[in-house]
């Protein structure tokens, strides 16, 4: 089965870094928030490997793991590819050093500004908690955190991340939607939708 991740990405700049890898300022660190972590198992129906070719080049992989103490794993990676439809030689990989940990907080029902989705969804809102996550760039067409591709290039912030922050995920058979509150980019032509 072939899994698809639609970024929506993540909560504010720690999110948007975090799920989709774009630059960043200085809003990378958060309070914690929200109450203690709900009933073990909430969020095991999103475990697994999704992926996303933008057409431009890159290909968004997001991995979630099985649940360890109340905790699943949440890692994420981009692909730079030779031609626009992902495919040919590999030139570039932006990827976290460690994966950040996914700790569930509640289920919602949000208002969801999307083309792609109904207006109203049922969302698994968690905690994203990143701790010492070094953003790292390395591949054949990589100078300077610069991905160098035909007709472009992508370049990466590269600090490292401490922080928490707060993400909604949506499973629509076998697409993933991650999805930040108020926050609406577009990066690499992927959609982000935001409730």
């Amino acid at each position: 089965m072939r899994n698809t991740l639609k970024c929506a990405m993540a909560t504010g700049a720690l999110a948007m870094l975090a799920a989709c890898g774009g630059g960043g300022g200085d809003d990378d660190e958060f309070e914690p928030i929200g109450p203690p972590a709900g009933p073990a198992g909430m969020l095991d129906k999103y475990v697994g490997s999704y992926s996303a070719c933008d057409l431009n080049h890159t290909r968004f992989n997001l991995v979630v793991t099985s649940e360890v103490n109340r905790l699943h794993g949440f890692k994420r990676e981009n692909v730079t590819y030779e031609n626009a439809d992902c495919t040919g030689s590999v030139l570039g990989t932006h990827a976290w050093s460690a994966p950040a940990q996914l700790e569930y907080l509640s289920a919602s029902d949000v208002l969801v500004r999307s083309t792609e989705l109904p207006g109203n969804l049922r969302v698994d809102k968690a905690r994203i908690l990143m701790s010492n996550v070094r953003f790292k760039v390395e591949g054949p067409a990589v100078a300077n955190d610069c991905i160098t591709y035909p007709k472009g290039t992508i370049c990466y912030d590269t600090k490292t991340i401490n922080g928490d922050g707060e993400i909604a995920l949506y499973l629509s058979g076998s697409t993933l939607y991650v999805m930040a509150q108020n926050i609406l980019v577009s990066e690499h032509g992927v959609p982000v939708h935001r409730y």
